[in-house]
């Protein structure tokens, strides 16, 4: 509605939340917002199951989810700092997620995973 003649903007309240990698990528971040859209989110739990999956069979539904992954954490993913082999800033962008290497894709993962899901459901 308005309140004294001027229209309210309503906005979905979100946040932004820090991930903090840790071994080798020690000192690295990214930024995500959350909450995560649940379609989305569901798409990205499948795709870290079929990531996870072992044996020969799982090789195309492999790729197929590494892709999806590449996708979703571009669209919830607003800052970070990860650099390339040389030690420079990687612009955050679709190459630059294309140019990781699947220890730090399953690395960022395994943590974004671990902060959706520890995120409280309601107050």
């Amino acid at each position: 509605m308005s309140k004294r003649g001027k229209t309210i903007k309503r906005v979905r309240p979100s946040k932004v939340v820090t991930i903090k990698l840790d071994g080798e990528y020690e000192g690295w971040t990214l930024d995500i917002r959350t909450p995560v859209p649940l379609g989305l989110l569901g798409k990205m739990f499948s795709a870290y199951d079929a990531i996870s999956a072992a044996g020969e069979d799982a090789k195309d539904k492999q790729f197929d989810a590494i892709l999806l992954t590449l996708n979703f954490l571009e669209k919830i993913t607003v800052r970070w700092n990860f650099v390339d082999f040389d030690g420079n800033p990687m612009p955050l962008n679709e190459e630059s997620w294309e140019d990781i290497d699947l220890d730090l894709l399953m690395l960022t993962v395994k943590r974004v995973n671990e902060e959706l899901t520890a995120v409280p459901l309601a107050k």
